[in-house]
């Protein structure tokens, strides 16, 4: 399993000059002009930029601290996604589950509860707990760009009507309303995308129950969770609907 190319929001091909209907201003990398970002922040303007000659990229110019900094706008969806992946390479890298493992055996000979097992819990639940929530956000952010040309539209699937817009629930977006307007169907039999969002809300909205057993229960389907296989489908949904939206990285690197 490799990282993917990283992309960006407004990353057109150089043959496409005219994708775009919003103001910009085009500059040219190799003469390296100075530019008035103040004048391009204060009318909206993004400037674009040529790369190598392949393709443009879009900047606007945003500021960060005291400085006004020219940047591209990511592809949310991906940065979400390589978040996840980058998550799950450093809970590898730095082994967070034997170390668990390590301490809790620790815990379980001697019954005591050092500061290095406390940390060892926290770290592992930490990890498990966002890779998970930030997987599924990519996954929610991909269906809204799925549905964003639609927003507003009426459909009709059996006896329901329902009106397209971002606040439908995820079953709602992957079951119906997505395969409507795509006329494309994914098949969720395995039902990996729908236990993975299963877990994310049980995660995010958790529940209390006797005695702590419910976030017992919530604890060992984390440690479960296989990210390769999850992540693996994922990307699969995505290029299904996108073809070569998430593209492996050519270089050598793992990360």
């Amino acid at each position: 399993m490799k990282h993917f190319i990283k992309k960006f929001k407004y990353e057109i091909d150089i043959n496409e000059p005219n994708a775009l209907s919003e103001a910009v201003a085009i500059l040219d990398t190799s003469s390296k002009p100075k530019i008035n970002l103040e004048f391009l922040k204060k009318k909206n303007i993004k400037a674009r930029i040529n790369i190598d000659n392949k393709v443009h990229i879009d900047a606007f110019p945003q500021k960060i601290k005291e400085s006004l900094l020219l940047m591209p706008l990511p592809d949310i969806t991906l940065v979400y996604l390589d978040q996840s992946y980058n998550l799950n390479y450093n809970f590898n890298k730095l082994e967070i589950e034997n170390n668990l493992i390590r301490d809790l055996n620790t815990l379980t000979n001697s019954y005591n509860l050092n500061e290095t097992i406390r940390n060892s819990i926290y770290a592992y639940i930490g990890y498990k707990s966002t890779i998970i929530t930030t997987l599924i956000s990519a996954l929610e952010s991909f269906f809204n760009q799925l549905i964003e040309r639609q927003i507003g539209r009426i459909i009709t699937l059996g006896k329901k009507e329902y009106i397209v817009n971002y606040k439908l629930n995820f079953e709602e977006k992957i079951k119906y309303v997505i395969p409507h307007i795509t006329n494309k169907k994914y098949d969720l039999s395995n039902n990996l995308l729908l236990e993975l969002n299963g877990l994310r809300n049980d995660i995010i909205h958790l529940k209390y129950g006797e005695k702590g057993l419910v976030n017992s229960s919530l604890i060992d389907r984390m440690i479960r969770f296989d990210f390769k296989k999850n992540y693996s489908e994922v990307v699969k949904y995505f290029n299904y609907y996108k073809p070569e939206y998430v593209q492996e990285c050519r270089c050598t690197s793992e990360y």
